[in-house]
């Protein structure tokens, strides 16, 4: 991520709606005694619940190098594409590759650097940790360790006009970065929740922890996200009261936009598979597709409109396996067509007992 995109999603605000309105924490760091930096950080986070392989979500660490720009390392669920593990460096002119499968790309426009990546499928409950290192020859590497699985990798290495890492303006973050949708909505992001470790620090065999300065959410869905602060470091949560992104399925049939995610599209059932099929229920019991469209009763069809029009949204309730109508007892019910859905009568039948466990919504709610 360039510089400048990356200081627009720590400082987003609602008051231009240029970008999409998503939530985002903040963790502040400071040390003692460590102004002349380290020679290696180690960084850990734990992804407690994972929002769903089809959110976008970025969980990182940033840093600054002494006498230079800046770095960040983490990790990303990537909207359905393949998970990755990835760091940056602004303001650098060379970098190498680490272990098979890892591979290094340059980005310029606002900054410019470099960025090493590696695609791998984090999961949910493992501890990852991020050790930076960097030395006299000014290349920075980051390795990855899953302290769970016992397994690691390297990133890679990218040369820098810097010999340490800096003590100063270290921060975590959780990135939304669906605020690059313009029509992205505060309701419509998933749950999730992760511990950020303090960062450990080490130079010339001496060792340092960082205390909490201070935690923030962002501008925006600030009443959606918490930050909690524990002995070891802090525990983010965004997305509150939501589910995760997933899939809404009868046998091997997935609820679809048929006509696309636009007003008016008709919903249906269709082969798994498409950003037309992810859905999150939302704290307010909305049933809302990426690009901000929700499920809608339309005189008994089942229709996608706008979730920010006139009038409140259709809202949900999720009983055992049914999706029903709020305040009725009409559920979403697959029709004698294939690819029909309508609001029938709820009655247990085996046309409306609906696969939640994508939504973590599989119990009654």
């Amino acid at each position: 991520m360039p510089r400048l995109l990356l200081i627009c999603a720590l400082l987003l605000s609602v008051s231009v709606r240029a970008t999409g309105l998503t939530p985002g924490t903040y963790t502040h760091y400071a040390f003692d005694g460590a102004q002349a930096g380290f020679e290696s950080v180690d960084f850990a986070i734990t992804v407690d619940q994972d929002p769903g392989y089809t959110a976008n979500v970025y969980w990182s660490n940033q840093f600054d190098l002494v006498g230079s720009s800046g770095a960040y390392a983490g990790m990303q669920s990537n909207g359905g594409d393949k998970r990755m593990f990835l760091f940056s460096a602004w303001d650098a002119n060379e970098a190498r590759a680490g272990s098979e499968g890892s591979y290094c790309v340059r980005f310029d426009g606002e900054g410019e650097g470099y960025s090493c990546r590696k695609q791998h499928d984090w999961k949910q409950d493992h501890t990852y940790r991020f050790r930076a290192t960097i030395g006299a020859d000014q290349w920075l590497t980051v390795a990855v360790d899953d302290l769970t699985e016992g397994t690691s990798f390297t990133l890679g290495s990218i040369k820098t006009g810097s010999r340490r890492i800096s003590a100063e303006n270290m921060t975590n973050w959780t990135e939304y970065f669906e605020w690059n949708d313009e029509r992205a909505t505060c309701s419509g992001q998933p749950y999730s929740k992760a511990t950020f470790a303090l960062p450990k620090g080490s130079v010339g065999g001496r060792k340092f922890v960082a205390k909490i300065e201070s935690t923030r959410d962002s501008d925006a869905c600030e009443e959606l996200a918490e930050v909690h602060t524990t002995a070891d470091g802090t525990v983010h949560e965004n997305g509150l009261g939501s589910s995760q992104r997933g899939v809404l399925k009868i046998g091997s049939l997935c609820l679809d936009a048929l006509e696309g995610l636009q007003e008016g599209s008709q919903v249906g059932l269709y082969p798994c598979g498409g950003a037309n099929q992810y859905f999150v229920h939302t704290h307010q019991g909305a049933i809302e597709t990426m690009s901000s469209y929700c499920l809608s009763d339309d005189a008994g069809q089942v229709k996608l409109r706008s979730c920010e029009g006139p009038g409140a949204p259709t809202r949900w309730q999720f009983n055992a396996g049914e999706v029903r109508k709020q305040g009725t007892m009409l559920c979403l019910t697959h029709a004698t067509d294939r690819h029909a859905v309508t609001l029938l009568t709820c009655g247990g039948s085996a046309a409306q007992q609906w696969d939640l466990s994508s939504l973590g919504r599989d119990a009654v709610h």
